[in-house]
C-alpha cells in the first residue's frame, strides 16, 4: 500500500483539493511548507520478487499513480502561490510530465497556455515555452511532424539555450524510420551546441547510424565470473548486446523474455552480453548486479561499467535510455542498433542467411 507521512497541512490540502486553474487561495500557504509536503509524498518501492504477481503489479501501479497525482497537486499549489520560487518551475514541469504519463496531456497543454498568458514576457516565459516543446518532443502518441514545429519555436526563441539540444535529440530519436532526417538533426546538435551535454549523446547516436556494417569492438571482464570477454572470441556467432540496469523497471520486466530468446537460440550460434548501467560500486551497484544475476539465473556475461549513465562505453554509443538492444552479426559487424522488440526476428534472419551478412 502507498505510504506517506502526512502533516496537518498535507491532510488539509488533500481534503480540500488544489486546482491549477482559477484564482489562488485567499490564504495561500507558505511556499516552504508546500515543498516539505511535496517531498513527504513517498513513491512506493517495487518488490522485484513479485514482478510476475499480477495482483501486486496492479496495486503497485495504483499506488504509484496516486503518489504521482498527489505530488502533482502540490506542484500546482506551489506554482499558484509562488511561481518565482526556486523549485516552482521544476516541480510544475514534473507535474506536466506526470499528466502526460497519465494520458492527460491536453490538461497539461491547457495549463501551460494559461501560464503563458499570465507570464507573456518575463523570466518565466522561456521556461514555459520549453515546457510546451518538451511535452511535444516526448509524446510518441503525436506524429513527430507535429512535434517538430513546437521544438523549432523554442529553438528560435532561445537559439543558444542548451535545452534546445536535448529537445532536438528527442525528436531525432523518434525519426529512426527517417534516418536521413534524424542524422541531419543530430549533426545539427553537434555543430550548433558542441559544449552541451546532449552533444555527447548526439555523437554517440551518429556513431550508431554510421556503425552499422562496421566492426563492433568490446573487451571486458565478466563482473560475475571474472573471466575476460572479447567480441573477437565470439566471431562466427550472432551477439545480442543488452544495455540495461537492475534499477530499470522495463529492463527487469523484459528479462524473462530475454531469457526465453537466449534459451531458444544459444545452441544455434547466438550469444548475449549484458552492458550494465548500474550505479557505482560505492553505492552498491556491483552488489545489486551480482545479486540480481544470481537470483534470476541470468547465464550470459555482464560488463559492469561502474559509472551509471556516465559510463564511457555506453556514452560513446549515445545510450540515454534503456533498455537498448544491439545485434552484432557473425562477422563481428554491428547489424542493428535499434533491436528492442525485434531481437528474435533479427536473430532468425541472420541465422537463416549467414553468408549474406554485411562486412
Amino acid at each position: 500500500m502507498l505510504k506517506v507521512f502526512l502533516s496537518g497541512a498535507l491532510i488539509l490540502a488533500l481534503t480540500t483539493g488544489t486546482s491549477f486553474a482559477g484564482d489562488a487561495p485567499a490564504a495561500a500557504r507558505d511556499a516552504g511548507a508546500i515543498v516539505v509536503d511535496y517531498d513527504a509524498v513517498g513513491m512506493p518501492p517495487f518488490d522485484q520478487s513479485k514482478q510476475e504477481d499480477k495482483a501486486y503489479i496492479q496495486q503497485f501501479m495504483k499506488d504509484r499513480n496516486a503518489a504521482m497525482e498527489m505530488r502533482a497537486e502540490f506542484a500546482a499549489e506551489l506554482w499558484k502561490a509562488a511561481p518565482n520560487h526556486p523549485n516552482a518551475f521544476d516541480l510544475v514541469m514534473t507535474r506536466w510530465i506526470t499528466l502526460w504519463q497519465l494520458e492527460k496531456r491536453p490538461v497539461a497543454d491547457e495549463e501551460i497556455d494559461a501560464a503563458l498568458r499570465a507570464h507573456p514576457d518575463d523570466k518565466l516565459t522561456l521556461d514555459l515555452k520549453y515546457a510546451k516543446a518538451k511535452l511535444a518532443a516526448m509524446d510518441y502518441n503525436q506524429p513527430v511532424d507535429q512535434s517538430l514545429p513546437l521544438v523549432e519555436q523554442f529553438v528560435s526563441a532561445a537559439p543558444t539555450d542548451e535545452r534546445a539540444a536535448s529537445l532536438l535529440i528527442s525528436v531525432a530519436d523518434r525519426m529512426r524510420d527517417q534516418p536521413e532526417k534524424s542524422l541531419a538533426i543530430l549533426r545539427r546538435v553537434v555543430e550548433v551546441y558542441p559544449t552541451a551535454k546532449s552533444a555527447q549523446a548526439a555523437i554517440g547516436k551518429i556513431r550508431q547510424a554510421d556503425g552499422v556494417g562496421k566492426p563492433f569492438e568490446l573487451s571486458f571482464t565478466d563482473a560475475v565470473t571474472g573471466k575476460p570477454m572479447s567480441m573477437a572470441d565470439l566471431h562466427g556467432k550472432v551477439v545480442v548486446v543488452d544495455f540495461w540496469a537492475t534499477w530499470c523497471g522495463p529492463c527487469v520486466a523484459d528479462m524473462p523474455h530475454m531469457k526465453e530468446i537466449y534459451a531458444k537460440y544459444k545452441d544455434r550460434g547466438v550469444e548475449f552480453i549484458g552492458i550494465s548501467l548500474d550505479e557505482p560500486e560505492d553505492k552498491g551497484g556491483l552488489t545489486k548486479l551480482k545479486a540480481f544475476v544470481a537470483k534470476e539465473q541470468i547465464p550470459w556475461p555482464q560488463y559492469y561499467q561502474g559509472k551509471g549513465w556516465q559510463s564511457e562505453f555506453s556514452m560513446s554509443w549515445g545510450i540515454n535510455s534503456i533498455p537498448a538492444l544491439f545485434v552484432v552479426d557473425q562477422k563481428g559487424n554491428l547489424y542493428s542498433a535499434n533491436a528492442r522488440g525485434k531481437v528474435a526476428e533479427i536473430v532468425e534472419k541472420l541465422l537463416a542467411a549467414p553468408e549474406k551478412v554485411g562486412g
